[in-house]
């Protein structure tokens, strides 16, 4: 349950994956049950999320154990590997990185953990989620772009691919 505080909006199954262990279905219906965790059907898959009394209450929970760190850097990897996954340099904005659209607020909150912990994960982050600020945002796209160009400025393909992005945003 307190894993799941790192989520600022909702969440699938494979993001609640991400936090827990191989048990996480079954958990996760626990949770439900409890009406510690909302579930709500969608045309595509079954979301989840907390009401903000309770994750605020999941965030000290996770303070106290200890885990803070640790768990705010696995929704990161989960959101760049699904973002690279998905994204397609030459795709269209209405390509398959669409599916992202939906964890707008949880990528805000991985981009942000990035900027305090991991700026080289964030440059990737940027890079391959930039349809989704084109689509959203292409000032807070563009914002984060230059911030993580700023943190990382040595050669690399991910700075590459992070100026194309924010060439992409201006």
């Amino acid at each position: 349950f307190r894993r799941l505080a790192v989520f600022a909006g909702r969440f699938d199954l494979a993001a609640a994956n991400a936090m827990g262990g191989p048990d996480t279905l079954d958990v996760l219906g626990r949770l439900v049950d409890k009406s510690l965790v909302l579930a709500e059907p969608t045309q595509r898959a079954t979301r989840y999320r907390l009401l903000v009394t309770l994750r605020s209450y999941a965030w000290e929970r996770l303070r106290e154990a200890g885990e803070a760190e640790l768990a705010a850097s696995r929704p990161v990897d989960h959101f760049l590997a699904r973002a690279e996954d998905l994204y397609v340099p030459t795709e269209s904005v209405d390509g398959r990185t669409r599916d992202l659209d939906v964890d707008l607020d949880d990528l805000r909150t991985a981009l942000d953990w990035c900027a305090r912990a991991n700026p080289a994960a964030g440059l990737r982050l940027i890079a391959a989620t930039v349809n989704v600020w084109w689509r959203r945002s292409c000032a807070e796209g563009r914002q984060w772009a230059h911030l993580f160009l700023d943190r990382c400025p040595s050669a690399s393909l991910a700075r590459c691919r992070a100026l194309y992005a924010a060439g992409r945003l201006e």
